[in-house]
């Protein structure tokens, strides 16, 4: 390739200058039946580079203009284009053709759509999404959608095969919701970037939601339950004490904090969330975690909840156990000190907590209760007590009641012949 000198230069067509700290390619090309379409590409790199980078653009463009598209179409009828040879020798058009034809492919742009959504989580912007929504979307791009599609090229998707793909998928409908979700967000990427000109899967028949069977305990059983975990008295156990008898979900729990426990007052303010990021390759494996402070889930989230006597009494004595331990070593307690500790003096995290709750149960013979269970048999419990719905949200740090009620209040057995008998009294 010739040498680019300071002025501008002319290579097969294409124009090069140098720009600021780099250099800029550009051309105008003329097409049959439509306008004169200028075309630039920058590289801080080399003149090579913005000419390597022009030459895919040329390609791009005259196969969306030969499709007579909005979009890029399939790249392929790129060997049907006329006159391309005038920017290109066969060699730099195969090569140009081949890292389109692979920008294109399904699995490459959803990497391009999981970058866009990690720049996204930066909590900085004013809109951003957390990171356990991106790990979220990771799974099923990589467990299911990838091996199914990972080699097409985005626009050789269509309705029908998408159809098929979530006939045939075994898994609950929520699966395949979870499935639709990540496949629609990255369609809706690929038409935002004009690599296809509609969504084909946007009118998909999917399964009918179901409600999810979520175990919660009743009034009764939280009593015995905070019998035992009182007698037992490790901080992961006191942790899940606490977010039974307050509803914290867990990243709040394992994010508290003393200067957010008033005992005066008889109120814990939920203001910090401690949570495990994971970090990923481009191959979506993960490679490291990080764990640390972050915000809470939405702003409805931070809030304020009042102490039942005997959270109190739990909490007042890790306290003062906790003062005395760091006595030995000289040392006070700090207010920004986390409430409850592993062994290694670090809080836990939501995702390690939920291989404790397994051996808690079995160890005193407990029904089937999740950690996240704990949230929801408090939000039952204060229904059955009679808590005013909106007062209720409040506590759970709900934007509205009908997330409340539709997800996080169950209706017990007794709860249900009370009602009934309440009729004929």
């Amino acid at each position: 390739m010739v040498k680019v000198q300071e002025k501008s230069k002319t290579y097969n067509g294409i124009s090069v200058r140098k720009k600021g700290n780099g250099f800029e390619a550009r051309t105008t090309l003329e097409i049959d039946g439509f306008q004169s379409i200028p075309l630039s590409r920058y590289s801080s790199i080399s003149d090579k580079e913005a000419i390597k980078r022009l030459q895919e653009a040329i390609v791009e463009t005259y196969n969306r203009v030969n499709n007579h598209t909005e979009g890029y179409g399939n790249i392929s009828k790129a060997r049907n284009i006329k006159n391309i040879d005038k920017y290109m020798n066969s060699g730099e058009k195969r090569k140009a053709i081949e890292k389109i034809n692979a920008k294109n492919k399904f699995c490459n742009v959803a990497r391009e759509w999981i970058k866009d959504k990690q720049r996204q989580a930066d909590p900085d912007k004013s809109r951003h999404i957390s990171h356990k929504t991106i790990e979220a979307y990771l799974f099923p791009l990589k467990t299911k959608l990838i091996p199914a599609f990972g080699e097409l090229s985005i626009d050789e998707i269509t309705q029908e095969m998408f159809q098929e793909y979530v006939d045939n998928r075994k898994g609950s409908p929520k699966t395949v919701r979870d499935d639709y979700v990540v496949m629609n967000l990255i369609m809706k990427f690929a038409k935002k970037n004009k690599l296809i000109k509609d969504n084909p899967i946007e009118n998909t028949i999917l399964p009918e939601k179901r409600k999810p069977e979520i175990s919660y305990l009743t009034e009764e059983r939280q009593e015995v339950w905070l019998d035992y975990m009182e007698q037992d008295g490790r901080q992961w156990v006191l942790l899940f004490a606490t977010l039974l008898q307050t509803g914290m979900r867990p990243e709040e729990g394992c994010g508290l904090k003393w200067q957010c426990v008033d005992f005066d007052n008889e109120v814990i303010i939920v203001e910090n969330a401690y949570k495990e990021k994971t970090i990923y390759d481009e191959n979506f494996n993960p490679i490291d975690h990080i764990h640390e402070d972050g915000e809470l889930k939405t702003l409805e989230s931070y809030r304020t909840i009042p102490m039942r006597p005997r959270i109190k009494k739990i909490l007042k004595e890790l306290k003062e156990r906790r003062i005395e331990e760091l006595a030995l070593s000289h040392r006070k307690l700090k207010k920004d000190d986390y409430v409850f500790l592993n062994v290694n003096g670090d809080p836990y995290v939501p995702e390690r907590l939920s291989n404790k709750m397994p051996k808690f149960r079995r160890m005193y013979n407990l029904e089937h209760c999740t950690v996240y269970g704990l949230r929801h048999s408090f939000a039952t419990l204060c229904s059955e007590k009679g808590v005013p719905d909106i007062v209720l949200k409040e506590l759970m740090g709900h934007a509205d009641s009908s997330t409340t009620k539709q997800y996080y209040i169950h209706i017990s057995l007794d709860r249900k012949k009370r009602e009934i008998k309440r009729l004929w009294e």
